[in-house]
């Protein structure tokens, strides 16, 4: 079932619901969300109207919002010097932020955006790299010696 309007929270008057896209979730359909829930666990129902990221993957698929998890099976297609995965900024005020993982003629992950260039033979490393960037994560702290 596809609910056009998802309960978020409970406020004094009842049950407020926030317009948003279509999404798949029997209790939100149903106006039905327990009171057992967590307030936090219920306002995760609602979706944001507009996406803030769009990747565009290896094939040139488009895709809104990707995961962490997402991130890295695009990135896993990168197998051939010259493919690429490009993610985008949308929000208001950031349009035009862009970064992007390609694979170079040495086989070595390029990660580049408008501030940084990164070259990282591992995966892992560049996926780290690309995720702190598209979620605006801080860098981690050296460890202590």
């Amino acid at each position: 079932m596809t609910a056009t309007a998802v309960t978020a929270w409970k406020s004094s008057d009842g049950w407020t619901t926030i317009p948003s896209r279509s999404v798949r979730c029997p209790k939100a359909a149903s106006g039905d969300i327990p009171e057992r829930w967590p307030t936090r666990a219920r306002a995760i129902i609602a979706r944001v109207t507009d996406p803030i990221l769009r990747a565009t993957d290896v094939s040139g698929e488009v895709y809104d919002d990707p995961s962490e998890d997402a991130l890295y099976m695009f990135m896993e297609d990168i197998r051939s010097p010259g493919s690429s995965l490009r993610v985008e900024r949308l929000e208001e005020g950031r349009e035009g932020e862009w970064a992007q993982v390609t694979m170079n003629e040495a086989g070595l992950y390029d990660f580049e955006s408008g501030e940084h260039m990164h070259y990282v033979s591992s995966l892992r490393a560049i996926h780290e790299f690309l995720t702190r960037w598209a979620f605006d994560l801080p860098a981690e702290a050296d460890p202590p010696e």
